[in-house]
């Protein structure tokens, strides 16, 4: 791939929230205060609150200050899990905690781990601010987060690595943006009820808006991982495996998938955005703005664009400057056939649902 450009298709202009300017100064300061990190820490400039700020533009700004607090320590806590893989019952033990400091908020967590005294900081902060059912929400999404997280880290403990069906429920789990998705509507003043969000549409839409940007974080992500335990759990290697091609190639599937799925949760929405329900219809809106919030602040972050400890040297490796481009670059917008992986046709399934069935024989089926 070289260094050449390389132009991601993202159509979903870019909108920022009024106070997105000073969240990264706000969550840092919020964060030194915990305890979580200590002046000149790298964490505390990697542009999280603008990835917040630029995800969230609709909702009050109590709610945005709150949520780029909750990040500021749940972005980075996913690589302090990283370093504690080392030691799987550390690791194990830790996990178990954050859930607890969950599911029992009122509680003391373990003394002397600043990680999970900030997590109940930013909780209590967050439950003052959602609905009862907004808060039940935001803390679910989080336990299936953290399932996740030990799914990962079992997957990266066994010897035989991942089928591409494996990874793919994997990780949906991992990437924990089932956190976006119940964050959306809430504090925008729409609330939206568990038995709405589970409606096949608006399930397809979230997961196809959300798992999106994750198949680009693992190639943007691939030459931070590939010098560690991690390389066989990302995307690249898991289809390099699978098709018995190289890191090029791969690299040219996962912009395919990500395309493809960007293009179908971009006609979903259009669908959602007639529906008659308010929720429904902001849902619609809000949700992919996740979509340029991501890939700006992989542009900017450095995150991405700073390695930790190096590499291979591998320029194969190498993740080539982006640029936004209004079309596809991989992936053909006439083509509509769901991608050959259970796991995510099912959501071009949901497409037509509704509609008239096609004739005997025809059409795409998951039977």
């Amino acid at each position: 791939m070289g260094r050449t450009e390389l132009k991601v298709f993202c159509p979903v202009p870019l909108k920022t929230h009024p106070v997105t300017d000073d969240l990264d100064d706000h969550a840092g300061r919020w964060a030194l205060e915990q305890g979580l990190y200590r002046e000149g820490d790298p964490r505390l400039r990697m542009r999280i609150g603008y990835f917040i700020g630029a995800g969230t533009p609709y909702v009050t700004e109590e709610f945005v200050r709150a949520f780029a607090c909750y990040n500021i320590w749940g972005i980075p806590w996913d690589d302090h899990l990283d370093r504690l893989s080392a030691d799987p019952a550390a690791l194990m033990a830790h996990v178990a905690e954050a859930s607890r400091v969950f599911s029992e908020p009122g509680c003391v967590p373990s003394p002397e781990d600043p990680w999970l005294n900030a997590m109940r900081a930013s909780l209590q902060r967050l439950e003052r601010i959602l609905t009862p059912a907004g808060y039940e929400s935001f803390c679910s999404t989080n336990l299936a987060w953290f399932h996740g997280q030990l799914w990962k880290y079992a997957l990266q403990l066994r010897a035989e690595p991942p089928s591409m069906g494996e990874w793919l429920r994997m990780r949906w789990a991992k990437l924990g943006t089932g956190i976006l998705a119940a964050t959306t509507c809430p504090p925008a003043g729409h609330p939206m009820a568990a038995d709405v969000m589970a409606e096949p549409a608006i399930r397809a839409f979230t997961h196809a808006t959300l798992l999106a940007p994750g198949f680009l974080n693992d190639l943007a992500s691939l030459a931070k991982e590939t010098p560690t335990a991690q390389a066989p759990l990302n995307l690249v290697s898991v289809l390099c495996r699978m098709y018995g091609i190289g890191v090029p190639d791969a690299a040219l599937k996962v912009m395919d998938l990500y395309e493809r799925m960007t293009g179908l949760a971009l006609r979903l929405r259009e669908r959602l955005l007639a529906d008659p329900r308010p929720a429904v219809a902001h849902y619609a809106l809000a949700l992919p703005q996740w979509l340029p919030a991501a890939l700006h602040w992989s542009l900017i972050s450095p995150r991405y664009l700073e390695r930790d400890g190096g590499g291979d040297g591998r320029p194969d490796l190498e993740s080539p400057p982006l640029v936004v481009s209004d079309t596809p670059t991989v992936w053909d917008p006439q083509d509509l056939a769901p991608p050959p992986y259970p796991e995510l046709a099912w959501m071009w399934a949901q497409e037509h649902a509704g509609e008239a069935p096609p004739a005997s024989g025809e059409g795409f089926s998951l039977l």
